[in-house]
């Protein structure tokens, strides 16, 4: 035998399909199951609200932010000028110690030498100094010579040249002297 049930349930009537007539639920689960969805929905708006509060603190940064973004490329700006002026002032040290260092490289050489030998030029490059000079004789290049590799600014010192000058009937030298490092 066939049944029908021509009584359609609220469930049936608001979404239009028919609940299994096995599935019925007794009270206690009924409120479970409905204080377990409350709890869902509660911590789902609790999850809503915490949302809403860091997209509205994200969006307050975000002001601020573009608030200071003009100070902030100027403060960049400022940065590198401070670091091209202490370039430029570290650059400015050197050359000044460089030209005292010079002096008394030169003032050294000057008083290495004899009395009867002087300089007629001086050249100095990264790594070597070439002294030219004039000597009353011979021995006096030597002297020089020796008076040169004793230096302590001197690693050592070579004679590039020498000759006798008929003209002035005194001795011409050269001697190229490596730095210390």
């Amino acid at each position: 035998m066939t049944r029908f049930n021509y009584l359609s349930s609220r469930f049936e009537r608001a979404f239009g399909v028919p609940v299994p007539a096995h599935a019925g639920l007794s009270r206690s689960s009924q409120i479970a199951l409905a204080a377990a969805a409350l709890l869902v929905a509660v911590l789902a708006g609790m999850q809503i609200g915490r949302f809403h509060a860091v997209a509205s603190e994200s969006a307050a940064l975000a002001e601020r932010r573009a608030a200071i973004a003009p100070a902030l490329d100027d403060l960049r700006r400022v940065e590198a000028e401070v670091r091209r002026l202490g370039a430029m002032a570290a650059a400015d040290r050197t050359v000044r110690r460089s030209g005292t260092l010079r002096a008394n490289e030169v003032a050294a050489i000057g008083n290495a030498l004899p009395a009867d030998a002087w300089l007629t030029g001086l050249r100095v490059d990264a790594a070597t100094v070439a002294v030219d000079g004039r000597g009353a004789r011979l021995h006096a290049v030597a002297e020089t010579l020796d008076a040169l590799a004793a230096l302590r600014s001197v690693s050592s010192a070579r004679l590039v040249s020498v000759r006798h000058d008929p003209l002035r009937a005194d001795v011409v030298y050269s001697i190229a002297m490596e730095r210390r490092r």
